[in-house]
């Protein structure tokens, strides 16, 4: 359940109106987390003119992060003037954190429904969830696809299907280096070939083959042997053409070539 409290509130007020509504103020524990926080936030607090930010459910003493609902504050986002101890507050404008005293007035939101139990994760510890898709997902290094394979079975997982630019952006941030690297820093996902055409490729978790953002030319199968597919995580060193515009986009590669990760995926556990 989300309920949104489109009225100024001070900061002393916050936690009792989240209560009174039966939920918490937001915590954030991702970057995907934090994205779908901003977009909402903005879409029901757009009638509040000159608003530029809103408080969320936690506390910065100027090293740690506590949130109100018991959180790990395992994902930060601070911006660099946040170095003074407050109350949070997300900006509007770019989703960056930062800290207000009580008497400061913001619209608050009320996120979730209070629980007696424990807070149970969506994903296992050292999987990531992705509130675009609903699953879990995690990173195994240095592999081929059959290696990847019998990795991700082993976690109870499939290599990852993509089936939305949604799902292909999560893949992207999770896997990338950041840095320009060679073709091998490139992410395996998990379809196979079956025929000789673009769409001729079928998912090992049984999801329909119906997205497939291929690079110019790709898939092309070089030598007959290329039946599996990758992502262009990173930029290419040393390469302006062809590679620059695959960027994000999809390639055929041979199964038998490692790759630096392959992208295992289950579903959350709600």
């Amino acid at each position: 359940m989300r309920v949104f409290c489109d009225l100024l509130v001070l900061g002393l007020l916050q936690g009792f109106l989240a209560l009174l509504y039966g939920g918490y103020l937001a915590s954030i524990s991702n970057v995907f987390d934090n994205t779908k926080v901003l977009q909402l936030a903005r879409t029901q607090f757009e009638n509040l003119g000159g608003v530029d930010g809103f408080w969320l459910g936690g506390t910065y003493d100027g090293k740690a992060i506590i949130w109100d609902d018991g959180t790990n504050a395992t994902y930060a986002n601070l911006a660099a003037a946040a170095s003074d101890s407050g109350n949070l507050v997300m900006s509007m404008q770019n989703g960056k954190w930062n800290t207000a005293a009580w008497k400061d007035k913001y619209p608050t939101m009320c996120i979730g429904k209070k629980s007696n139990g424990p807070q149970v994760a969506p994903c296992e510890t050292e999987w990531m969830y992705a509130t675009a898709t609903k699953s879990c997902y995690k990173l195994v290094y240095n592999i081929d696809f059959a290696n990847a394979e019998e990795q991700c079975r082993a976690l109870g997982a499939t290599i990852s299907s993509v089936t939305s630019n949604e799902e292909n952006d999560v893949i992207i941030d999770f896997a990338k280096t950041g840095y320009p690297g060679d073709t091998i820093f490139s992410a395996m996902i998990g379809a196979k070939r079956i025929g000789p055409n673009a769409t001729d490729f079928a998912w090992l978790d049984g999801s329909p083959f119906t997205f497939y953002p291929w690079a110019n030319g790709e898939p092309n199968n070089v030598g007959g042997r290329e039946n599996c597919i990758m992502i262009w995580t990173d930029e290419i060193v040393g390469k302006n053409t062809p590679y620059r515009p695959y960027l994000h986009m999809w390639n055929d590669v041979d199964c038998d070539a490692h790759r630096r990760v392959a992208v295992c995926k289950k579903a959350a556990l709600y």
